[in-house]
């Protein structure tokens, strides 16, 4: 494996979409070049997802701070989880605008 271009971050990973979303990610042709990242409610879920070749990051939609820590270090956003979350979103979108100052490369958010 490559070390990857393109760091993602996958929220509502083991739900139906964002389940769907890691399963193209994964079996994406380019996915060598992906750095995948998921957050999960479920500590037990860690180990499965590493066995994919995925960082697993132990968190909820609560957790403002690690939400836009992790926005702040994707290149893309696939938030799959609680679309009606305003606190969530807006912490990710913080986390991308920081991003965004910093590298001056905009990100990507996909809000389903």
């Amino acid at each position: 494996m490559r070390n990857p271009t393109t760091h993602i971050l996958l929220t509502g990973a083991t739900g139906y979409i964002g389940g769907s979303v890691l399963t193209n990610l994964l079996s994406h042709k380019l996915s060598d070049t992906f750095g995948i990242t998921v957050l999960v409610r479920d500590a037990a879920k860690v180990k499965e997802f590493r066995t994919l070749g995925v960082k697993a990051v132990v968190g909820t939609y609560s957790d403002l701070d690690l939400l836009k820590r992790l926005a702040s270090d994707a290149d893309v956003v696939f938030a799959c989880a609680d679309a009606d979350n305003l606190d969530a979103a807006e912490a990710i979108l913080a986390g991308q605008k920081n991003r965004y100052e910093k590298l001056r490369t905009p990100p990507t958010l996909i809000h389903t």
